[in-house]
C-alpha cells in the first residue's frame, strides 16, 4: 500500500473555506492508512489564502498554490496534473473540497487496480441519491437509482469530477480539462472526451458523500449567482460542443422553467439569455 500511494497525488481545489476545516481534507486524512503518506496538490482559487505552506501532519506532504484570480477548476487540475508529471506519479486523485471520503476508499482502491482499466469512480450521492455515476440521455445527466460494480463500459455515463481516479498518462493523452470551461460543464467536457479514448472504467464498491452547491438554493441571491455560473458554463460547453446545441439550449430552458416557478420570478430567464448570449 505505501508503495502505491506514492504512485499518487491528490490534487484538492480550494475555494473561500480554510483546508483544513473542508470536508474533504479531513476526511482524506482518516481514508490515509496508517504508516502511509500521500501527496496532495491543493490549488486555492480564494482572493485570500485560506491555508498555510507549512501545514504538519503526518499521513501527508502538501504542496500549495494560492491564485486570487480564480480560474476555475480546470486550470487547477491542469496545474496539479502538470505537477504531477514533475514529479513522475503515475495516477491523480480529483477532488473538490465538498466530498466526505469513505474511510476504506484506499484499501478498496488498492485491491481493484487492473492494467487495462484506467480510471476509477466512487459512488457520489447527495442526500441518499447517486449523482455520478450518471445516465445520459439527450445530452443530459440524469441520476440513477443502483450501480453496478467493476469493469464497466462507458459509452452511456457520465461522472462528476471530484473522487476521479485517472491514470495519469490517460489524463494527459487528452490534454486534461478544457480551461475554456471554467467550474460548471467542466466534467461533462471532460468526461465525454475521456470515453473516446477509454471505452471502460471501474466502479469502486465505495460511496462518497458529496454537497451539491447549485442544488442548494435556500438563498435566492446566491442561487441567482450560482445559476449565472451555470448559465455561462453551458455557453462555453456548447461553444466546443456544437452537436448539443439545440438540447443543451433545451434543457436550459426547462432549468429556467423550473427555477421561476420555484422562486416565483422570471430574474433567471433574464440571466440565462444574458449569459447565453453575450
Amino acid at each position: 500500500m505505501k508503495v502505491f500511494l506514492k504512485k499518487i497525488l491528490a490534487v484538492v481545489v480550494l475555494y473561500n473555506e480554510e483546508l483544513e476545516k473542508t470536508s474533504t481534507f479531513r476526511s482524506l486524512c482518516e481514508a490515509i492508512p496508517n504508516g502511509s503518506v500521500l501527496d496532495i496538490f491543493v490549488y486555492d482559487n480564494s482572493p485570500n489564502r485560506k491555508a498555510s505552506d507549512k501545514i504538519e501532519h503526518n499521513k501527508i506532504s502538501i504542496q500549495y498554490v494560492h491564485d486570487p484570480t480564480n480560474p476555475g477548476v480546470s486550470a487547477a487540475y491542469n496545474y496539479g496534473a502538470s505537477f504531477a508529471n514533475q514529479k513522475h506519479k503515475e495516477w491523480l486523485l480529483i477532488l473538490d473540497q465538498d466530498s466526505i471520503i469513505n474511510p476504506d476508499y484506499f484499501d478498496v482502491l488498492f485491491k481493484s487496480i487492473r492494467t487495462d482499466i484506467n480510471y476509477y469512480m466512487p459512488i457520489l450521492k447527495y442526500k441518499d441519491q447517486i449523482y455520478s455515476p450518471c445516465i445520459v440521455r439527450y445530452s443530459k445527466g440524469f441520476p440513477l437509482k443502483e450501480v453496478t460494480k467493476g469493469r464497466i463500459k462507458t459509452e452511456n455515463l457520465n461522472f462528476l469530477n471530484s473522487g476521479a481516479f485517472i491514470r495519469l498518462s490517460s489524463f494527459l493523452s487528452i490534454s486534461g480539462y478544457n480551461e475554456t470551461i471554467p467550474l460548471y460543464f467542466s466534467d461533462f467536457d471532460f468526461f465525454k472526451r475521456l470515453k473516446k479514448k477509454e471505452s471502460y472504467y471501474y466502479q469502486l464498491e465505495v460511496e462518497f458523500k458529496h454537497s451539491l452547491s447549485f442544488v442548494e438554493d435556500s438563498n435566492l441571491d446566491n442561487f441567482i449567482l450560482k445559476f449565472r455560473l451555470y448559465s455561462k458554463g453551458l455557453r462555453e460547453y456548447l461553444a466546443v460542443n456544437r452537436e448539443d446545441m439545440f438540447l443543451g439550449v433545451i434543457f436550459g430552458l426547462l432549468r429556467c422553467a423550473k427555477q421561476s416557478f420555484k422562486h416565483k420570478t422570471f430574474v433567471f430567464f433574464r440571466v440565462f439569455y444574458q449569459e447565453l448570449l453575450p
